[in-house]
């Protein structure tokens, strides 16, 4: 990234412009130490690829920063000016998240891993911010953590996509920093909660379709005052089309137990799984969308969200390799020693989760270990056909910074 003086004349101004010249350059430099950030000259990384397959005809015509989806585009403030102007040629969105690529062989495929998370520009009404300092949601619904990720898997001239979202707790609450390790949940809006459940949730139905919230905070200690507060206000909104099922992680897994998330977890949410579905097309015709969306929470949606969204991962994955015709019915990963130990050794999920950790808290993941021990994200066939405008193929080169 290099910065460019647009006024020639920074010789005769006065030593006040100076000093806010001086200020202006050290923001910008601050702007460009932010981990993350990626753009492509002819893909909407915006947009899962179901969404910019059904918005194609609509939207391609258009400069690609008025394709974006304004939740993703990371520099749509910075862009004002540029966009008032009409100065299209100039634009390149932004998102800030992760894209991970790995490449290994496959069976008789050459595959390559692909991991994209998108974080939206407005985490929270009160502006982006670091763990601690931002918390649940703004009277509008509006989560102050908010994360998509896609898994993507193309084989041949199939390419298969599913997308789970992580958000925080989406009622009003906080933590004030202090020097307590768990600093005391404050300000519990139990009167406007239900108004602002109820808006998170619509939001989410008209964007994905039908939600189910998996949400694995504490049912006890510190935790609980938000556990009763969320199960409460998902109550009165709970029906065919959003479900809530919470899941006490700590307590069932206790420190190292996470098998139970596929034991006592994964066969309450199966069905919905099934029927949500995951997004497939071929070269020629979509042929199945995804229905819906898995939407996880812990606390700060960082390791517990991590950990539970890779077995959700995992699980789509192998029912994936079945619709290809590589595995057989109710076949495993971990049926396949030299394949399992392959896709553990690679760790776009773990690294994934440090990604978002190290955005939101500073630090890496405390659970990456064990995702690295089960990670197997999402793997892509290189050498796709770069006349194909659907995909990220074309803009591989591109979108790596």
């Amino acid at each position: 990234m290099q910065f460019l003086y647009c006024n020639q004349r920074l010789g005769d101004v006065s030593p006040e412009e100076r000093r806010d010249e001086a200020h202006y350059i050290s923001l910008l430099k601050v702007v460009e130490t932010f981990p993350g950030l990626y753009f492509s000259y002819d893909a909407d990384l915006t947009r899962t690829a179901q969404a910019a397959t059904m918005a194609r005809s609509e939207l391609h015509r258009l400069p690609l920063h008025q394709q974006a989806e304004s939740r993703f585009l990371w520099n749509e403030y910075l862009l004002q000016e540029f966009t008032n102007s009409k100065l299209d040629p100039f634009i390149v969105p932004i998102i800030q998240g992760n894209i991970l690529l790995i490449q290994f062989p496959f069976f008789f495929l050459r595959s390559l891993y692909l991991s994209l998370s998108k974080y939206p520009h407005n985490r929270s009404f009160k502006e982006i911010c670091t763990r601690m300092w931002r918390r649940g949601a703004d009277s509008k619904g509006n989560a102050a953590n908010f994360v998509e990720t896609e898994q993507i898997l193309e084989a041949e001239d199939f390419v298969f996509s599913y997308v789970q979202i992580r958000g925080s707790i989406p009622i009003l609450w906080e933590q004030i920093v202090d020097l307590t390790y768990n600093p005391t949940i404050t300000d519990l809006n139990h009167e406007e909660t239900p108004k602002v459940v109820e808006q998170h949730f619509e939001d989410l139905y008209n964007r994905y379709g039908d939600v189910v919230a998996v949400d694995l905070i504490n049912q006890q200690g510190p935790e609980r005052v938000l556990s009763v507060a969320f199960a409460k206000a998902m109550e009165s909104i709970s029906s065919d089309s959003i479900r809530y099922v919470p899941f006490d992680f700590h307590h069932i897994c206790g420190q190292l137990d996470f098998t139970r998330l596929d034991t006592d977890l994964y066969p309450s949410v199966a069905e919905d799984l099934s029927k949500q579905s995951f997004f497939m097309k071929n070269s020629e015709e979509v042929l199945q969308k995804q229905e819906g969306v898995l939407r996880t929470n812990c606390i700060d949606c960082l390791d517990r969200t991590n950990v539970t969204q890779s077995m959700f991962g995992r699980k789509v994955l192998e029912v994936q390799l079945i619709k290809l015709n590589l595995f057989q019915q109710s076949e495993k990963l971990e049926q396949h020693q030299d394949l399992d130990k392959e896709f553990k050794r690679r760790t776009v999920w773990a690294d994934n989760g440090d990604d978002i950790s190290m955005q939101y808290a500073g630090t890496p993941a405390l659970k990456g270990d064990f995702v690295r021990g089960i990670s197997l994200c999402l793997w892509s066939v290189v050498g796709r056909n770069s006349s194909r405008s659907d995909s990220l193929g074309s803009s591989q080169r591109a979108i790596i910074l």
